[in-house]
């Protein structure tokens, strides 16, 4: 086992690799990262800071990507065999984030999206679920695709085989499971969450900002210029070519696998993939 719990450790690993591409003093601020297996790799981008996070890697060649952000990243994460992580740039969560992916499945969360407090992501069930006649698994772990500038609401809970169009918003306290919220600008919410609102467009500033001068001129009452919506058929494409390049990827095991999963990774965050 190896623990890493600030800058100065990160190059005491032997088994596993920590990449730091911008260190700073508060790069690790109350933070664990827990290499329980041998392989693994954690890649903090840019000025990405881990505060008040636990990454576990409970196996071999697990991978977490955190891109570039001002907003320290507050996180709760187990990683499983060959499992990946990866946090879209400008990423900003009001609290600690869950996260669990475990069996070579990964969780995508793209840019500009925002997490509210005491979400849950996970990729599985987390336990081994047979039909009894057949003897056959019937409970099988899918990956979690979460679009740019996703927004999902407090107390919510993110199931296995979600795929949240760009621009969307799970609503307040929803359990989404793997049904289709592929759908861009869009609003779902519920248990189970289901599609409530079409075109739709979010906008980051909180209200609590909204001043008194901001409201005599009813300056939020239309959509601020230069936001444009998100095209579903962009959505579809860049989904559909982001999950077969990690199929490809994936479809190796070992070192190899996780060299190749970093090197679409950093595509995606649209860095060199020297690193």
């Amino acid at each position: 086992m190896e623990i890493v719990t600030s800058l100065e450790q990160v190059g005491t690993l032997r088994e596993n690799r920590m990449i730091i591409q911008s260190p700073v003093q508060d790069s690790i601020t109350d933070s664990r990262i827990i290499f329980h297996g041998v392989g693994n790799q954690c890649v903090l981008l840019g000025n990405a800071r881990l505060n008040e996070a636990k990454l576990d890697f409970l196996g071999d060649h697990g991978l977490v990507v955190i891109c570039p952000t001002k907003f320290p990243v507050r996180m709760d994460a187990m990683i499983g065999y060959a499992s990946t992580i990866f946090l879209g740039e400008n990423l900003f969560t009001a609290n600690i984030c869950h996260y669990a992916a475990n069996e070579g499945t990964f969780i995508y969360v793209g840019r500009n999206s925002l997490i509210s407090y005491d979400v849950w992501i996970r990729t599985s069930d987390m336990h081994l679920i047979y039909d009894l006649y057949s003897g056959e698994r019937i409970a099988h772990n899918k990956d979690v695709y979460l679009g740019e500038s996703s927004w999902v609401g407090q107390n919510s809970l993110i199931g296995k085989g979600v795929v949240l169009g760009d621009g969307s918003v799970i609503g307040m306290g929803s359990v989404c499971t793997g049904r289709d919220m592929k759908e861009c600008n869009a609003v779902y919410a519920g248990h189970p969450a289901r599609l409530i609102r079409r075109n739709i467009m979010w906008f980051r500033r909180g209200t609590n900002s909204i001043t008194e001068q901001d409201m005599r001129r009813g300056r939020y009452e239309k959509i601020p210029s230069g936001k444009n919506p998100f095209g579903q058929k962009q959505f579809q494409a860049k989904y559909q070519t982001f999950t077969a390049e990690f199929n490809t990827a994936r479809s190796v095991f070992g070192a190899k696998s996780v060299e190749q999963r970093l090197q679409l990774l950093m595509k995606e965050a649209e860095y060199a993939t020297g690193v």
